[in-house]
C-alpha cells in the first residue's frame, strides 16, 4: 500500500518540477509564482506546500539542475590550457548564475547551506580541484598553492566578478571579462 502512495507522491513532485520549469522557461525565475505552479499542475496549494517549503526550495531545484547539466558539460569538455581557457569555460555557469538577481541571490543563500545548490558547487571544486592537480599544476601557471586552494581561489573571483555585475543594474558590465582577468593574476606564477 506504501509504494503507490509513494510512486503517487513522487509523480506529483514530477509535475510540479515541470509546471515550474515551463514557467521559468517562458517568463524567467523572477516572475515563477507558487500560484502559477499549482495552477499549472493541477493541484491544490497545500500540495505545493506538502512538496516544498517555499517558493526558494522548489527554485533551488530548478537552478541546481541547471548548474548540474553545465556542470556534465564542463566534465566531459576538454580541460582548458590557459587561465583565459578556463575563464571561458566557467561562462555559461556564470551566465546562468547571473542571468537574473534572483537567481544570483539565491545562489548566495543557497551556496551556505545543505542542499542541492551547494551540492552542485561542491561538485564544481571537485572539478576544479582535480583541473588544477593534473593539468595546472605546473608552469607557467603557479604551482606553489594546493589544487584545493586554486580551485577556492577560481571560486572566489567567479563569486567577485558576478556580484559586481549583478549590484550594477542597467550598467554594462562582463563578468566573464572580469573573471578572466581576475584568473589570470591568480594562476600566473609569482615573481
Amino acid at each position: 500500500m506504501t509504494e503507490p502512495v509513494q510512486r503517487r507522491a513522487r509523480a506529483t513532485r514530477a509535475n510540479l518540477i515541470a509546471a515550474a520549469e515551463s514557467i521559468v522557461s517562458r517568463e524567467g525565475f523572477g516572475a515563477l509564482r507558487v500560484e502559477q505552479v499549482v495552477k499549472s499542475a493541477g493541484v491544490a496549494k497545500g500540495t505545493f506546500f506538502t512538496h516544498f517549503a517555499d517558493k526558494d526550495v522548489l527554485m533551488e531545484q530548478l537552478v541546481a539542475k541547471r548548474i548540474s547539466r553545465l556542470l556534465d558539460a564542463l566534465q566531459t569538455a576538454r580541460r582548458p590550457n590557459s587561465a583565459k581557457g578556463l575563464a571561458a569555460t566557467l561562462d555559461p555557469i556564470v551566465q546562468l548564475l547571473t542571468c537574473e538577481r534572483y537567481v544570483f541571490d539565491l545562489v548566495q543563500r543557497a551556496s551556505l547551506a545543505d542542499g542541492p545548490i551547494a551540492e552542485a558547487l561542491s561538485r564544481l571544486d571537485i572539478i576544479l580541484t582535480g583541473w588544477f592537480g593534473g593539468l595546472f599544476g605546473a608552469p607557467p601557471f603557479r604551482t606553489d598553492l594546493p589544487p584545493k586552494v586554486m580551485a577556492e581561489g577560481i571560486r572566489a573571483f567567479t563569486l567577485m566578478a558576478m556580484a559586481r555585475h549583478v549590484a550594477r543594474p542597467g550598467k554594462q558590465t562582463d563578468p566573464g571579462k572580469a573573471l578572466a582577468a581576475h584568473v589570470e593574476a591568480f594562476l600566473m606564477a609569482p615573481g
